[in-house]
């Protein structure tokens, strides 16, 4: 989970991404963009506890959507970040 309320590119979800683990962070920054707008993600509203909790929740609530969301994220992190793309 990342809340934050300024964001570039974070390296720490690209880390989460490649563990393969669920991901909730802010929609700021390029998050969104890398989370699919929530396809790969959960995303909630910047400097909003409420819509913190509620992503939250959406993912204690719905596990197994949580873990393929996380299974395709970790694959478009590989696929558009690994290091293939750089040789």
């Amino acid at each position: 989970m990342l809340s934050s309320d300024v964001e570039g590119l974070p390296v720490s979800i690209l880390e989460l991404g490649i563990s393969g683990v669920p991901v909730l962070c802010s929609a700021v920054g390029a998050c969104p963009e890398l989370l699919g707008d929530g396809r790969y993600g959960y995303l909630a509203a910047p400097n909003d506890p409420i819509s913190l909790e509620s992503q939250m929740m959406e993912m204690i609530k719905n596990q197994e959507e949580a873990l393929f969301k996380a299974e395709g994220f970790k694959e478009k992190v590989i696929s558009e970040f690994g290091g293939d793309n750089f040789f």
